[in-house]
């Protein structure tokens, strides 16, 4: 019996999400130890039992927020347009170098977009050029697809800037609404992203040059299955007696896109997470050939999104117990010790080292927004600069955390440890280059 294509993909990548979740949960429940061991000799554990219980339900709300931004960029790259897209593209790219430097350029332009968008694009896009271009090393076909993510926390879709522009967010009390004026649109970011954006492309063709006698990836058989999206899935002969839902999804695309229009001009509305997730379903809607395909779409985003379910609530426990506790302010008096000058620099560097154990700017967010809002009051820093310096640090690390790499690793079928080590040296040169750009502008 011939399994289905959801049970064939769990079953292809079982092996590879496992790894990933378990090394994220096993970093994760390490700071949550060491944190209590810390509070232990300051708090009762009752204590500390109370902070935990109620961080654990605190965020259930922004844990599906960021789900479902995930799942509509997946299935906005999993549309036939997208798709078909993707394939004359890199039909059009005969030389090696051109087809590198136009993967890791789409790399970043998905990202800016949309976090999920970047991966899912991404990766079929490098799908593509791997199996054209034989005499491209897998190494750089993976950090040409995948290190053009970093810009995701600076772009469109960046989790903190669109949180700190939303009604309510977590320190709204002392912060108020935070324009995007001043986070995704400042100058400082648009210099990091561009500048991100040069020295990458630059980066890949001198490596091509110089590794250009590496063994060819090799091309993978049957690689429609070996990503839930790696290739259109149409409505198959199953569907031909539902020939009048095929249209559908259209339609409601068009009435999400029209009540946003009639909503926006009768008050202007936020561009935050919930606004970034209504155009995202709603473009998918428009895109995709029948209600079938989209809810497949989305049945195969679920099959990644599973781990954020797990990871968001022990995020929200080790934020309530650094809170509630004081380890917070503590955090906040350690890194007032710096030289004015190098705080922002010092701050992303502090987020790019905690982004290893809390693999999300989300969650990162919720464990260091009240210090970090207290140094910007005891320096009379600008919180926005502070908040984008975690943005982008947790954005860099992201080069050598292997969670948000997996629909790329899947796709090129490329070891966890092989993926780290090749991107050293990008992670070395954003560090520099993001670093820089803070003491200086």
């Amino acid at each position: 019996m011939v399994a289905k294509p959801s049970t064939r993909v769990h079953l292809a990548h079982k092996e590879n999400f496992n790894e990933v979740v378990t090394l994220l949960l096993g970093l994760t429940l390490l700071v949550l130890t060491a944190t209590v061991t810390r509070l232990l000799t300051s708090s009762n554990v009752s204590e500390i039992a109370s902070y935990a219980v109620l961080g654990w339900h605190s965020l259930f709300g922004f844990t599906m927020q960021m789900v479902l931004v995930f799942v509509a960029g997946h299935c906005f790259a999993s549309t036939p347009v997208v798709s078909r897209l993707i394939t004359f593209l890199s039909a059009q790219l005969v030389s090696p170098v051109a087809a590198l430097a136009v993967l890791n350029l789409s790399s970043f332009v998905f990202s800016y977009l949309n976090w999920a968008l970047g991966l899912v694009a991404s990766a079929l896009f490098a799908k593509q050029i791997s199996a054209r271009h034989k005499d491209i090393p897998p190494s750089l076909i993976l950090t040409a697809a995948y290190s053009g993510f970093i810009v995701w926390h600076g772009g469109l879709s960046g989790s903190i800037p669109l949180s700190l522009n939303t009604a309510g967010h977590i320190v709204a009390e002392h912060t108020g609404l935070i324009g995007l004026s001043d986070t995704i649109f400042s100058s400082l970011n648009i210099v990091i992203v561009l500048g991100l954006a040069f020295l990458f492309p630059l980066i890949h063709a001198l490596l091509l040059k110089r590794h250009s006698k590496l063994l060819p990836l090799t091309a993978d058989k049957g690689s429609d299955l070996s990503c839930p999206s790696a290739a259109p899935h149409f409505v198959s002969a199953d569907f031909s007696q539902a020939k009048p839902l095929q249209s559908l999804p259209f339609w409601i695309g068009v009435l999400m896109l029209g009540t946003l229009t009639v909503a926006y001009s009768r008050s202007a509305l936020a561009i935050d997470l919930n606004f970034v997730i209504y155009v995202g379903f709603a473009m998918s809607a428009i895109l995709t050939p029948s209600i079938f395909y989209f809810v497949k779409n989305v049945q195969d985003a679920a099959l990644i999104t599973g781990a954020f379910l797990i990871q968001y609530p022990i995020y929200s426990m080790i934020m309530k117990i650094m809170v509630g506790s004081g380890l917070a302010a503590l955090f906040a008096e350690r890194m007032s010790a710096w030289p004015t000058g190098l705080l922002e620099v010092g701050v992303f560097l502090f987020s790019g080292f905690i982004n290893l154990f809390i693999p999300s700017g989300g969650g990162q967010w919720v464990a260091q927004a009240t210090w970090i809002v207290e140094l910007a009051k005891q320096h009379e820093l600008s919180i926005s600069r502070l908040a984008m310096a975690v943005a982008w640090g947790d954005a860099w690390t992201n080069l050598i955390q292997p969670f948000f790499a997996l629909p790329i690793l899947i796709y090129l079928k490329i070891p966890i440890t092989v993926a780290i080590r090749t991107f050293l040296l990008f992670l070395a040169v954003s560090g520099a280059w993001i670093s820089l750009c803070f003491l200086l502008l």
